[in-house]
């Protein structure tokens, strides 16, 4: 079975986008990529042991970079054709777990 993106490539170039919609792309649909975001948020306001080990680096970048792809995701949203007005709360609360994920792998640094 063939699946279809699920956008158009835009001619102009917008910061984030892309990787947002290549999100969209792999997620396979938008319960896919809600699940993503709530498994995201889960991690965000989970305090962890303080007896786990510290990242790796590879970990940590592999940690932010997936946040990173749920902030841009959000932001994506924003005034676009799935936007039923609630896309720039969103996007804010995604970039808030985004910045609390980053400082919670730096403090595990």
């Amino acid at each position: 079975m063939t699946t279809k993106p699920l956008h158009t490539p835009t001619p102009t170039h917008v910061p984030g986008l892309d990787l947002a919609l290549q999100l969209l792309d792999n997620a396979g649909s938008l319960a896919d990529l809600k699940s993503k975001m709530q498994a995201a948020k889960a991690l965000a306001t989970t305090a962890p042991p303080s007896s786990e080990p510290a990242l790796s680096v590879d970990e940590a970048v592999e940690v932010i970079v997936d946040e990173g792809q749920v902030f841009a995701s959000a932001w994506s949203m924003v005034d676009g054709p799935f936007d039923q007005g609630n896309a720039m709360d969103d996007a804010n609360a995604a970039k808030e777990r985004f910045c609390s994920v980053v400082r919670a792998v730096l403090s595990k640094r």
